[in-house]
């Protein structure tokens, strides 16, 4: 492979360009360095292909951990969806007013969020505009101390967490 390399007249002279020798062997350092990084990669356990940014691949026998948060009791939770998959309520003391309010995040087309409430009683539940029905209604209660989990997909036409889910 030939390499062509040109040197601004401003910061070379002739005295000081770097001689093709040093070059060829600063490059061949630089080889061996990724060559080594890739080496060692399998030293902690990764081996195959990396995963890219850009290209599509098939993933096989891998886990994705979810994102959770947790908040003890609170009548407007703060959940940004940027930062968790799971938010869990627990020893939930007072009815929450709204989801709504300290919700942040720029979700995308089909993001799921799934939200857990654990309660101290029977506690009134208000979601607010950014949470909507679908074929399965917002609940608007918990059950005694029972544990209430609902589970939401991101809808991007209509800008809103849609219901899936209440068990």
């Amino acid at each position: 492979m030939a390499l062509n390399l040109s040197f601004p007249d401003s910061i070379y002279t002739e005295a000081n360009k770097p001689a093709a020798a040093t070059l060829k062997a600063d490059l061949a350092a630089i080889e061996l360095d990724v060559n080594a990084h890739e080496v060692s990669t399998e030293e902690h356990g990764a081996t195959g292909a990396a995963v890219g940014t850009t290209n599509a691949q098939t993933l096989t026998n891998k886990r994705i951990t979810k994102r959770v948060g947790t908040t003890t009791s609170s009548a407007t939770p703060t959940i940004n969806t940027d930062n968790v998959d799971m938010y869990l309520l627990t020893a939930q003391a007072e009815a929450i007013t709204s989801f709504t309010t300290n919700l942040s995040g720029t979700p995308t087309n089909g993001q799921i969020l799934w939200i857990a409430i654990t309660g101290t009683a029977a506690r009134a539940l208000t979601f607010g505009a950014k949470f909507s029905s679908s074929l399965v209604t917002l609940p608007t209660t918990t059950v005694s101390t029972n544990r209430l989990d609902i589970g939401f997909v991101w809808d991007s036409v209509n800008s809103v967490w849609r219901c899936v889910a209440v068990v």
